[in-house]
């Protein structure tokens, strides 16, 4: 609903003005835009095919420079994720006649981008109607020279908003205007001047939608996921201020805000939104100057900087005609995490940025004296009129304050100008010192009172080597490597590692005031998983301290977006000393609404579709808070207490066999036997990751399969098993499989049956101590005497809640998504059973494990005793008792909070196909 304004001479020419404006401008809503501009629009299909031909078919030199940090930009942003393999590409693809090939990939994408780009720039053009040449311009060919003009950066700042459309990795078609790009750019700009945004009512709301949903339009839902593009909905971006903020609406222009991974903008324009609903007692010019200082974002991707800073500028419209000038959008393409580095030693006294064009060597005093957009003035001057380095390096002495004209700081100056010079005679500048300029803002913004976003949900290990090896110091920084100590053999030296932890870190120490508050969207897994996310619950920062978890809102049981399978969690936390155990937590439930929540919705929306329930948080081990983080009632945390300790069979629990991407190969069907001591069998090539593997059919020694238990086919007390796996280890050859030759001689049908498959057993990738190439191609991985014992206790990895079974022979091996017991004998095995699936047990594990991944070291934190040489009591809640080492009133406040906190029936489930 629209607020009433005071009768006035202003508001009754913004009335004039509305009304000349829907008598003859098209309204610029987002229906319009997909009408006009989407990707079942003319101008698409004709567009799009233009610009990727012209940027693969004999581009210049400065576009291949362009398209290079492009690429580097994406890949640092998003990591090296395929989109090419996804049926959604290839549709893409078809609709605009191009060719889905992988190699082709990143051009298209580059088209469509691009594309995108120069409809957030004519939206701009809209918004600031008031740009001179644009109004001016009559007809197409010259609104098409005057958009060419602001592309190059020629004749200066011109647009209200200065940088919006500015020399750029998107402007690269400015140069290349051949007949076909001048054509749809003609219809383009012809199209866009049609619009007139005071034909609709552009407020902070309905600018979040206006481009948000021309671009989820474009691109399909599949692709902006794989290029780890999650844009949040806006009633999450209002729940998360509200709590960063701790009030509903209110939030002052003077208070300093940031998102150090922006994306299109959400958080800036609710930021933006409740700064103009505040400033009831400022002036218009006085909350637009205010924002602008205080509202600041930065992004490593060059598309989504482009939307945000539209986005932006579509959220101050309102405030644009009280502005003295023009005004420059605070938005930047900046890496928040490392984009620029001071030099070492060697280097002296400079800043260091690694691009596609090499180092750019940035004398310190020219950042510290925050003289960069003078400099970049006269660089931009100097280069239009062909200065030479001595008349160049003349004008910056007279625009450089004191700091900054050391003999030092003037030579590096030379050299920043000798290769600008090099890249415009070589075809290859006319963007680069605005690219090199933004990626200092970090450095220069300086600390904000909040930080709230949605940093990107990226594995570290998915981008690029170059960009990893640059940052590792920083994990080490803040301590988010995990630590691997002795008692750890069977967790991974490789344990997943999220981007978004290292943004928490980086965000509280570096941008954050002392007293300030920082809010992030964040993967779940961050609080729970047991090695990647156990140095983030350590929350060091570098000068001994440590930041705080104040508060967490836990949505994995909802779809927050686009029905991506994300365990979604939203952060709070503050730069104060001393962490305080519990941490609040409100566990969003879905209630009578979808269990996927539609992005339209309104936070009052989602609200009533939700039941949100108050829990708390603490380490599963109290006296190590990088633990696993518990989260249940506050008193059944204090119950669980006497169970949470470290139980002896954690040294010996192991991991079941893994074949390395063998499946299809190793497991096999039993069809008959033959004749005694012979199996005829067949292998599963579906169950493997090789769809060309053969299928081939046999008859094999029965010494040489063993019987395969996979972990879907465990339940409680309950197995299962269907297929057979081959087998060429033995008691005497554990790790290692049995020698080629003794295999060949012992089971020559068996050999001969998996000699079919040699080249591709030889092919799988060596691990730890596993070298298939190596002559043991017969071999498996992390087979071990656990996984032969004769008694063992077999537990699901992934389900919701304690899933396990006995088993008491030695021929039935477990799978990698199988954790093994050994046991000493049947009686042991069952009763490490029954303690595992018992309702004290489960409740405990539902509360800190991952339901996609319970790993072995959960017996880290449920001290079930050695019972190998216990005598079990008859009655079986004093077997479980005696078992966790608990007095009768603690086993039974267990047993009455398991009663309440589990599902009727206490029925563990499957969290997914196995």
């Amino acid at each position: 609903m629209l607020s009433p304004r005071r009768v006035d001479r202003g508001s009754l020419v913004d009335l004039l003005d509305t009304l000349a404006a829907l008598a003859t401008g098209r309204g610029l809503t987002s229906s319009n835009l997909e009408e006009d501009f989407g990707r079942s629009s003319d101008l698409a299909a004709a567009s799009i095919p233009a610009l990727y031909a012209r940027v693969r078919q004999n581009p210049s030199p400065r576009t291949l420079s362009v398209f290079s940090q492009w690429q580097r930009e994406e890949a640092n942003a998003s990591g090296l994720l395929s989109v090419s393999e996804a049926r959604e590409w290839r549709e893409l693809c078809s609709s605009f006649s191009l060719s889905p090939a992988p190699d082709e990939a990143p051009y298209v994408l580059f088209a469509i981008q691009t594309y995108f780009a120069l409809v957030a720039k004519l939206v701009s053009l809209v918004v600031i109607g008031g740009a001179p040449n644009w109004g001016e311009a009559t007809v197409a060919v010259d609104r098409v020279g005057y958009l060419r003009q602001l592309e190059l950066g020629i004749g200066g700042p011109q647009l209200l908003g200065s940088n919006v459309i500015e020399p750029g990795l998107f402007s690269w078609y400015a140069h290349e205007l051949d007949a076909e790009v001048t054509r749809v750019l003609g219809v383009a700009v012809s199209t866009a001047s049609e619009y007139a945004a005071e034909a609709v009512d552009i407020t902070p709301v309905t600018a979040r939608d206006v481009l948000k949903s021309l671009y989820q339009g474009l691109m399909p839902r599949a692709i902006r996921h794989r290029l780890g593009e999650y844009y949040t909905p806006d009633w999450l971006a209002q729940r998360l201020v509200n709590q960063v903020t701790g009030s509903p609406g209110v939030l002052r222009p003077t208070t300093r805000v940031l998102d150090p991974a922006c994306g299109s903008g959400t958080f800036l324009v609710e930021a933006i939104r409740r700064m103009i609903a505040t400033a009831n007692e400022s002036s218009p010019r006085e909350t637009l100057g205010h924002i602008l200082r205080n509202v600041v974002g930065f992004d490593l991707s060059p598309m989504a900087v482009q939307a945000a800073r539209v986005n932006y500028l579509l959220a101050i419209a309102p405030l644009l005609k009280y502005a003295d000038g023009p005004v420059s959008i605070p938005v930047f393409m900046a890496d928040s995490l490392a984009s620029v580095r001071r030099g070492g030693l060697l280097d002296g006294n400079v800043f260091l940025l690694d691009t596609a064009e090499g180092t750019w060597t940035i004398p310190s005093e020219v950042v510290d004296s925050h003289s960069l957009p003078q400099v970049g003035r006269v660089f931009r001057e100097a280069i239009a009129a062909s200065s030479d380095a001595d008349r160049c390096i003349a004008e910056l002495r007279g625009a450089l304050p004191a700091e900054a004209q050391t003999d030092g700081c003037i030579a590096g100056l030379r050299e920043v100008f000798s290769k600008l010079m090099a890249l415009d005679a070589a075809d290859r500048d006319g963007f680069w010192w605005p690219v090199v300029s933004n990626a200092f803002a970090p450095v220069l913004t300086g600390r904000f009172d909040l930080i709230v976003g949605n940093p990107p949900w990226v594995s570290w290990e998915t981008l690029p080597d170059a960009y990893r090896r640059q940052n590792v110091d920083q994990w080490r920084r803040y301590r988010l490597m995990p630590d691997l100590g002795a008692d750890r053999r069977q967790a991974s030296a490789t344990a997943r590692l999220d981007l978004s932890m290292l943004f928490v870190a980086k965000c509280v120490d570096q941008y954050l005031e002392p007293s300030g508050r920082l809010g992030f969207v964040i993967t779940a897994s961050v609080f729970q998983s047991e090695l990647g996310g156990r140095g983030f619950r350590g929350r060091y920062l570098p000068d001994g301290g440590a930041y705080r978890f104040v508060y967490i809102d836990d949505m994995s049981d909802l779809a927050v977006f686009d029905d991506a399978a994300n365990r979604t969690a939203v952060l709070i936390a503050d730069k104060r000393s001393g962490q305080q155990w519990p941490i609040p937590v409100a566990s969003w439930r879905a209630g009578d609404g979808p269990h996927s929540i539609p992005t339209s919705w309104h936070l009052g929306e989602v609200t009533e579709a939700t039941v949100r329930r108050q829990m708390a948080a603490e380490p599963a081990d109290f006296a190590d808070a990088r633990s696993p983080l518990m989260i249940m009632p506050r008193q059944a945390l204090i119950a669980t207490r006497p169970i949470r300790q470290r139980s002896p069979y954690l040294d010996v629990i192991r991991e079941g066999i893994n074949t390395r991407g063998a499946n299809g190969i190793f497991y096999v069907e039993v069809l008959g036997r033959p004749a005694a001591g012979l199996l005829e069998i067949r292998n599963a090539p579906a169950l493997g990751r090789n769809d060309e593997i053969l299928r081939l059919q046999g008859v094999v020694e029965e010494e040489a399969v063993a019987v395969l238990l996979r972990g879907a086919e465990v339940q409680r007390n309950h197995t299962r098993p269907t297929l057979g796996v081959l087998f060429f280890h033995d008691l005497e050859h554990v790790s290692n499989p049995i020698p080629i030759s003794e295999a060949r001689r012992r089971w020559p049908l068996a050999y001969s049956f998996a000699a079919h498959f040699e080249d591709a057993l030889r092919s799988r990738k060596p691990f730890r101590n596993f070298r298939p190439n190596d002559g043991e191609w017969l071999g498996l991985y992390s087979v071990t005497s656990a996984a032969m014992a004769e008694h063992k206790v077999v537990v699901r990895e992934i389900a919701t809640g304690a899933i396990a079974a006995a088993v008491n022979d030695a021929r039935v091996i477990p799978d990698h998504k199988l954790y093994v017991i050994p046991a000493q004998s049947a009686e042991e095995a069952r009763w490490v059973t029954d303690v595992i699936n018992s309702s004290v047990v489960d409740v405990a594990l539902r509360a800190f494990a991952q339901s996609t991944s319970l790993t072995g070291s959960f017996l880290r934190y449920v001290g079930i005793r050695d019972l190998s040489n216990e005598r079990r009591p008859r009655n079986d809640g004093d077997a479980i008792r005696l078992a966790l080492d608990l007095t009768t009133d603690e086993y039974l406040q267990l047993e009455a909070i398991a009663r309440q906190e589990l599902p009727a029936g206490n029925e563990a489930s499957e969290a997914e196909p196995d």
